[in-house]
C-alpha cells in the first residue's frame, strides 16, 4: 500500500540531496502515476535480457544488482535503500545486463519509462537530475572498486558503513546515530568480497576499538570522525548536495 505523495516526496528528497528543482519541476514530477507492490527478501524483479518498460523507486527495505556464473555463483555489485531508483539505466540501455532482487522485505514504487522520458522532455532540470543519478551510481561502483582491490577487511567494513551513513542519512533513515541495514553478513560478505567469517570478525574489531557496532542488522555509529579514518573514507564521490 501506499499513496502517490509517499513516492513523490521520497524521490523529491533523494533528487534534491544532489540536485536543485524548482518548483515547476517539482510540479512536473508529481504528474508521475506511481503502482505500489510489496515483495519478500530474494524476490527477483529484474532477470538478465529483459528489456523492462517500468523504472521503480525502493520505499522500503534493500534491493542489489548482481550477476551469476554459469555455475550459478552470486556476486552482488551493489545495494539500493530509500528514495534510489536501481534500474533508471534501463531508460536508455533497454536490455538489462544485470539483474536485481530484493535482499529484504521491500516496498518499490514503479513509474513508466514513457512518463520518465515525458517528464525529462518537459524540464532539462529533471533530465539533468536523473542523468546524474546514473553517474553517481557509476561513482558508487569505482568506489566500490577500490574499497574491494585496495582496503583491508575492517577498512572496508568501516568504509561500507561510512557510505552508508550518509546515503541513510539523505533521506531521513539515521536516527541517533542508528539506522537499519537490512543485509545479512553473508550478503554483506558478497559486496565486501569478503567471507562470513572475515565480515564476523570485522565487525568485532569496529565494536572493540569503539568505532561501529552491528547488532540484528541495526548500525549504530559509536565515534564517526575515526571511522572515516579507519576506512580511507572521502564522501565525494556520493555528490551529496552538489
Amino acid at each position: 500500500m501506499g499513496s502517490d505523495n509517499e513516492a513523490l516526496d521520497v524521490l523529491l528528497r533523494r533528487l534534491s540531496s544532489a540536485s536543485e528543482l524548482s518548483d515547476k519541476d517539482r510540479d512536473i514530477l508529481a504528474g508521475l502515476d506511481f503502482d505500489y507492490r510489496s515483495f519478500p527478501p530474494r524476490a527477483r524483479i529484474a532477470e538478465m535480457g529483459d528489456t523492462p518498460t517500468l523504472c521503480f523507486v525502493v520505499l522500503d527495505g534493500v534491493t542489489s544488482r548482481y550477476q551469476l556464473t554459469r555455475d550459478g555463483e552470486y556476486q552482488i555489485h551493489a545495494i539500493q535503500i530509500r528514495g534510489e531508483l536501481p534500474d533508471l539505466c534501463s531508460l536508455h540501455l533497454g536490455e538489462m545486463d544485470h539483474s536485481i532482487r530484493t535482499l529484504s522485505e521491500c516496498r518499490l514504487a514503479f513509474v513508466e519509462h514513457a512518463s520518465l522520458f515525458d517528464a525529462c522532455n518537459r524540464s532539462p532540470t529533471i533530465n539533468a537530475a536523473f542523468w546524474r543519478e546514473t553517474l553517481i551510481d557509476a561513482a558508487i561502483y569505482r568506489a566500490s572498486n577500490l574499497r574491494i582491490g585496495k582496503l583491508s577487511a575492517v577498512a572496508r567494513l568501516a568504509h561500507l558503513i561510512c557510505e552508508m551513513t550518509l546515503r541513510f542519512d539523505a533521506v531521513g533513515a539515521v536516527r541517533d546515530g542508528r539506522y537499519t541495514l537490512d543485509m545479512t553478513q553473508q550478503e554483506i560478505g558478497d559486496l565486501l568480497a569478503l567471507s562470513f567469517v572475515s565480515v564476523n570478525r570485522a565487525l568485532r574489531t569496529l565494536r572493540e576499538e569503539g568505532l561501529a557496532g552491528m547488532e540484528r542488522r541495526t548500525v549504530e555509529i559509536l565515534d564517526w570522525d575515526r571511522l572515516v579514518e579507519r576506512g580511507m573514507f572521502d564522501p565525494v564521490y556520493l555528490h551529496m548536495n552538489a
